[in-house]
């Protein structure tokens, strides 16, 4: 999933909890999802990390890392 359809798809609170899981901010979050600025690759992997374990079961709201930064992982590489 896209990061701009991830971020679009949460709640506030859901929001909070992937930005603290993830070690961000909302304010920079938001930045990334709306593609003003690029998630460092160590952050991308973060963005990714957290959205699993802001959904354990439910693997169809999970960010890859194709999602969050596809000019450095192409689909087949971003699992």
């Amino acid at each position: 999933m896209n990061i701009k359809t991830f971020a679009q798809a949460l709640t506030a609170d859901q929001r909070r909890k992937l930005v603290k899981l993830a070690g961000t901010n909302i304010a920079y979050f938001s930045q990334i999802s709306n593609g003003h600025r690029k998630a460092s690759s160590d952050l991308a992997r973060e963005l990714v990390r957290a959205s699993k374990q802001l959904f354990p079961n439910d693997d169809e709201r999970w960010l890859t890392l194709h999602g969050v930064r596809p000019d450095i992982w192409k689909q087949d590489e971003a699992a």
